[in-house]
């Protein structure tokens, strides 16, 4: 089963429904270098881009009529063809590669173990006539935009896969004028003193639960036919995902089908075939029902929410685990169940769900700190850190505001150590904590660890 998410809470609209050669340093001002990984292990270690300095770098050169395939092959991307090849069933000559590019310092990711940086996709294309050179060049997020795969930005998992091109490219000094605007399509001029006068488009694909944004320079059209969308001018996901039948019987076909008519905004179809599909087992149209009878349904229909996100939960799926344990946790349209709670959160933690990790810790935290606490009736939300600082201040205070830092932040870190080790399991917890629990977490920390120590070293006299 496809791993996609079809919802991004974030941006559900209002539904009523009735069922449930490089730049040089000298000529741009570079972006700021992004560290990390990106989940394409062969751009590691490059350079990120910020979304401006990309489009300056593919904006032709004054001198230059046509563009080459092997135009900017000396920049920092990883190609996926040597040259350029036709694609089947299309018409077109294309040419892919991969690169890191931002937009303000903010790159697109995607959720797996830990949260990862998204490749872009640098696409060369023409039509028909390859030995004209290249008649676009498109900049997308997510690599799996040159495939058939539905893995392009849409849901949950994925951030900022979509933005504003206009403050990219007034950054780097290039001049635009909107000359058209058809739906999500946005046309313009765009001029750079050291570059020769294009046209590019922004294009915004999306469902009701989803969007992400691609970018095209265009070197074939007049301003007039820009805006004019041709399903064959770019990589639509919109092909990707219409099902090869209007009455599938897999769920992942019935999913393909809901997302096509998501798209072209037929929600009542769109709901029928999830509907299909969650039947089936599918979690991410379970996840879709629940989004859609908890937050659209006129009247609202809280316990099929429920019924359904415990379903995707039941699935597997952490996304579902981590909205069931929020619900038990602040008594959502259920009874309130702390135990219910930390079950679900673990259940989405271990499967990589940062937030779940998060909550978890902050649970675990404050159950330890009510341990520890001699006085828990005075406990405040930040009890544990009045606790710390109150005690450092009485006994390090005399030697300054360094030494009381640096005794807090010892506290702070063996308190999240023995948070983290479930040091409150050891046999030697209790007994530690009633004779140096005076002295901080550090002297509790360095008294189980030496009870440790001593008992392997007693085994081996």
């Amino acid at each position: 089963m496809s791993k996609n998410r079809f919802f991004l809470f974030t941006l559900l609209s209002i539904l009523s429904l009735s069922a449930c050669g490089g730049v040089s340093d000298s000529a741009v001002k570079p972006a700021e270098i992004i560290r990390g990984t990106t989940n394409n292990e062969t751009l590691n270690g490059y350079r990120s881009f910020e979304l401006g300095e990309a489009i300056l770098l593919f904006m032709p050169d004054k001198n230059m009529d046509s563009i080459s395939w092997d135009y900017r092959l000396d920049s920092p991307i990883s190609w996926l063809t040597d040259g350029f090849k036709k694609e089947e069933k299309t018409k077109f000559f294309r040419r892919h590669g991969l690169m890191r590019i931002n937009v303000m310092g903010t790159p697109a990711s995607v959720l797996k173990k830990t949260k990862e940086e998204m490749p872009w996709v640098v696409t060369y294309s023409t039509e028909n006539q390859s030995a004209l050179g290249v008649e676009s060049i498109l900049l997308s997020v997510g690599e799996n935009g040159i495939s058939s795969n539905l893995n392009r930005c849409m849901g949950s998992l994925y951030e900022n896969c979509s933005f504003d091109a206009e403050k990219s490219m007034s950054a780097v000094g290039i001049t635009y004028q909107k000359v058209c605007q058809e739906g999500s399509i946005f046309g313009y001029e765009l001029k750079h003193p050291a570059k020769r006068t294009v046209l590019a488009r922004q294009i915004d694909e999306g469902g009701s639960h989803w969007v992400y944004s691609d970018f095209e320079l265009v070197f074939s059209k007049d301003a007039k036919d820009l805006c004019k969308y041709d399903d064959d001018d770019v990589t639509s996901v919109t092909d990707k995902v219409q099902s090869t039948s209007e009455n599938p019987t897999t769920s992942d076909e019935q999913l393909k089908l809901a997302l096509h008519y998501d798209i072209q905004k037929d929600q009542k179809k769109a709901v029928y075939w999830y509907t299909k599909a969650a039947e089936q087992g599918n979690v991410d149209a379970q996840l879709m029902l629940a989004s859609y009878c908890e937050s659209f349904l006129q009247p609202k229909d809280t316990k099929k929410a429920l019924y359904w996100y415990r379903k995707a939960a039941d699935n597997g799926d952490p996304d579902a685990q981590f909205t069931l344990g929020k619900k038990y946790l602040n008594g959502e349209n259920i009874e309130k169940n702390t135990d219910q709670a930390i079950y679900w959160f673990t259940k989405s933690a271990q499967q990589g769900y940062q937030d779940a990790k998060e909550i978890l810790l902050k649970i675990k935290g404050e159950k330890i700190s009510r341990e520890f606490s001699k006085k828990p009736q005075n406990k405040s939300k930040n009890g544990l850190m009045t606790e710390i600082i109150a005690r450092c201040q009485n006994t390090m205070g005399q030697h300054g505001a360094a030494m009381v830092k640096a005794c807090v932040d010892q506290d702070l870190e063996a308190f999240n150590t023995m948070l983290a080790m479930e040091y409150s399991k050891n046999k030697s917890f209790s007994r530690c904590k009633e004779t140096v629990m005076e002295y901080g977490f550090a002297m509790i920390k360095s008294c189980i660890e030496q009870d440790s120590q001593a008992e392997e070293a007693l085994k081996r006299y």
